[in-house]
C-alpha cells in the first residue's frame, strides 16, 4: 500500500512537472522569442521611417523603403507565428490589442510615407510627430505587454516546477521515514 502511495505521488508530480515544462517549451520560450523579435523589428522599421523623412536622394529613399518593408514583413511573420502558439485567453486578449494598435500604426505610416514620396515633407514630419509617434508608442507598449506576459508565465511555471520538486522530495522522504519507523515498531511487536 505504501509503495502504491509513493508510486502515485511520483506519477502525479512527474506529470505536473512534465506539463509545466511542456508549457515553457511550447508557449513561454517561443512567446518571449517571437514577441522580442517583433518588438526589435518594429523598432528598426520605425527608425527607417524617420530616416526616410530626412532623406532627399531618391536612391536612399528607395533603399529605406525596402528596409522598412523588410522589417515590417519580419514583424508580421513573428506575430503570425506568435498567434499560432497562443493557448491562454489573457495572451489572446493582449495579442488582439497589439493587432489593433498595429493596424492603426501601419495605416498612419503608409499615409506619412505617401506624403514624403509626394514631396510633402513638412506635412509628413508634422504628421509623424502628431500621429505616427503616438501610434508607434502604443504599438511598442502593446508589444511589451506580450513580452511581459510570457516572462511572467515563465517565472510562474518555473516556480511551480521548483515547488513541486520540493514538495515531492519532502513527501517521499516522509513516507520513507514512516515506512522505516513503522517497520521497526511492527517488527518489535511481532517478536514480543
Amino acid at each position: 500500500m505504501v509503495l502504491l502511495l509513493i508510486g502515485a505521488l511520483g506519477f502525479v508530480s512527474l506529470t505536473w512537472l512534465r506539463d509545466n515544462a511542456r508549457q515553457i517549451i511550447t508557449a513561454t520560450l517561443p512567446g518571449l522569442t517571437l514577441a522580442g523579435a517583433a518588438n526589435a523589428d518594429l523598432g528598426q522599421a520605425f527608425n527607417r521611417t524617420l530616416l526616410l523623412l530626412l532623406a532627399n536622394e531618391p536612391e536612399r529613399r528607395a533603399q529605406l523603403t525596402r528596409e522598412i518593408q523588410q522589417f515590417s514583413n519580419q514583424t508580421t511573420e513573428s506575430l503570425a507565428k506568435y498567434e499560432k502558439q497562443i493557448y491562454e485567453s489573457g495572451d489572446r486578449k493582449n495579442f488582439d490589442q497589439l493587432i489593433a494598435v498595429c493596424t492603426n500604426y501601419l495605416t498612419i505610416r503608409i499615409r506619412i510615407m505617401a506624403l514624403a514620396d509626394a514631396g510633402r515633407n513638412a506635412e509628413a514630419v508634422t504628421a509623424c510627430h502628431a500621429e505616427l509617434l503616438p501610434a508607434y508608442t502604443a504599438y511598442k507598449e502593446a508589444g511589451e505587454v506580450l513580452f511581459r506576459f510570457n516572462s511572467a508565465q515563465g517565472e510562474l511555471r518555473g516556480q511551480n516546477i521548483m515547488m513541486t520538486c520540493g514538495y515531492t522530495r519532502l513527501a517521499v522522504a516522509l513516507i520513507c521515514i514512516l515506512v522505516f519507523v513503522g517497520g521497526f515498531i511492527f517488527g518489535r511487536r511481532r517478536r514480543a
